[in-house]
């Protein structure tokens, strides 16, 4: 299996850009693309077709995003019950 530089650089270049928003706010949040990027990298086999190492560091990216929706949530339920507790305990003093 030949590996193709320019070919790499092409389409992972492709690939940050179709993703660019994304990208931008990971970088916000302080989770940096780069190191996703070279987590794949580093467990996957030295020759690898660039069309997989994009779908895998995809795959990493998605699930990122559900792991932070889901505390986003987790928190915001959470904030919402104290809310309501503390709502019920002033109208219980009146």
């Amino acid at each position: 299996m030949a590996f193709d530089s320019l070919t790499t650089t092409r389409e992972s270049r492709s690939w940050y850009s179709a993703n660019e928003h994304e990208h931008t706010e990971l970088i916000d949040i302080g989770e940096s693309p780069e190191c996703l990027m070279t987590e794949v990298v580093e467990s996957c086999p030295l020759v690898l077709p660039t069309l997989s190492l994009a779908q895998e560091a995809e795959s990493i990216l998605r699930a990122g995003w559900f792991s932070l929706w889901s505390r986003i949530g987790t928190r915001l339920k959470e904030k919402s019950q104290m809310i309501l507790k503390e709502k019920e305990g002033v109208m219980s003093t009146f």
